[in-house]
């Protein structure tokens, strides 16, 4: 039976590296911005984000060819004659979010994964209305940018990105605990290490990009694949040490098989944490 598990989670992982998903040891903290706005339109809208510098061209993919019948879709492909692609729309590589968005307090509101560090908003009415901002930097790893369709204006809003940790350090804890009794490790003799270890390395992976993000949000999005690979070696070491009943082979299976899944569960967890942060905290 443990073999059968062992080669499913193998399994799984040679999935996810099918995906162009950035790599991640674990459900840590992923680059996050929520866009907030204000005096949106009346009837309904897509929200895309509007990127350059990609390395193909939306005609040389079919899957990125617009909807010709929806009048919101031509609209995200408005401004590729100069250049600026729709990121969701279009599948850039990493970026997740919302194009509808949910309305709350009388605001419309927004959510990405992975977004750029440079783009600009668009929006696009369902009877073909274009709204573009001007060029938007991201300062933080985690951002908040408020946007006033009316105005046309854009601010971005410090947003305690440590507040997500205990969310994501729980969810951790489940998915990577839950690998542990698979790998029948005794939970009675083991759960200090496990709880430490996995602590740590969380809380130093979030101190570390929410120090590089105060420089740049680039430069941390950037440096969060290197930490997170560091991550996965000093798991493995310490567990080698600290794990007990089985051989160190196994213990370090379990370091790297637990930090991938999580990765890959992550992604799919990850959304419903930052829904539940930006309910409580924003």
């Amino acid at each position: 039976m443990m073999k059968r598990i062992i080669s499913f989670l193998f399994a799984t992982v040679v999935l996810v590296f099918a995906f162009p998903l950035t790599a991640s040891a674990d459900l840590g903290p992923k680059s996050t911005l929520t866009i907030i706005v204000k005096n949106p339109p009346s009837e309904a809208y897509y929200l895309d984000l509007l990127v350059t510098n990609i390395s193909y061209r939306y005609e040389d993919d079919p899957m990125t060819m617009p909807d010709t019948n929806d009048k919101r879709v031509q609209g995200l492909y408005s401004y590729i004659e100069e250049g600026w692609y729709p990121a969701l729309y279009s599948h850039i590589p990493y970026t997740r979010g919302d194009l509808t968005g949910t309305s709350s307090a009388g605001v419309m509101q927004h959510n990405f994964l992975m977004a750029p560090a440079e783009f600009k908003i668009i929006i696009v009415t369902q009877s073909g209305e274009v709204i573009v901002s001007d060029i938007i930097t991201r300062n933080k790893f985690f951002s908040e940018i408020v946007y006033n369709v009316q105005t046309g204006k854009a601010s971005e809003n410090t947003v305690d990105g440590f507040a997500q940790f205990p969310f994501t350090l729980a969810a951790t804890l489940v998915i990577e605990g839950l690998l542990l009794l698979l790998f029948r490790f005794k939970l009675r003799d083991n759960w200090k290490p496990f709880l430490l270890v996995n602590a740590g390395t969380q809380a130093f992976l979030y101190f570390s990009l929410m120090g590089i993000s105060a420089s740049s949000a680039i430069f941390a999005i950037l440096a969060q694949p290197l930490l997170e690979i560091a991550i996965i070696a000093i798991e493995c070491a310490i567990y080698a040490k600290t794990l007990k009943g089985q051989s160190r082979g196994r213990i370090i299976s379990y370091a790297v098989i637990a930090n991938l899944a999580s990765w890959f569960f992550g992604w799919l967890l990850q959304a419903m944490v930052l829904s539940v942060f930006n309910r409580i905290f924003i």
